[in-house]
């Protein structure tokens, strides 16, 4: 950016060639700062989304084990120590990929939706 007092010219340093005029400037500014808050939400939002997934896997956590306690430990006894953590395990398994494998599809059903908005944006 190069300006001129007085007859004399000066460059502004870091600031590349094609943001000559004050508000290009405040336009490149604004656009950087869009995209912060817009990263900074994001990031917040994934945040704040696996803790409550964390909480929710702790609470089903509790459930499932009251379950195998109080009706599975009844038809296998003393020896159901193994067979309980391998039931767990798979119940926990099984509800992890459904929930996953759900999110996915809304998550790409919204993007497909969002780049037919933006094509038809264009279009216009």
């Amino acid at each position: 950016m190069t300006k001129k007092i007085k007859g004399k010219s000066f460059k502004v340093p870091l600031l590349p060639e094609e943001y000559d005029e004050p508000h290009e400037i405040k336009k490149k500014i604004r656009q950087e700062v869009r995209e912060f808050q817009r990263t900074l939400i994001e990031e917040l939002t994934r945040l704040i989304t696996t803790s409550f997934g964390l909480m929710a896997a702790l609470a089903w956590r509790g459930v499932i084990q009251e379950f195998i306690n109080n009706y599975l430990k009844k038809f296998f006894g003393q020896a159901s120590g193994l067979i309980s953590e391998v039931i767990f395990a798979l119940i926990v398994t099984v509800l992890a990929v459904i929930v996953t494998w759900r999110l996915a599809k809304i998550k790409d059903r919204l993007i497909e939706e969002e780049e037919e908005e933006e094509e038809i944006n264009e279009t216009k």
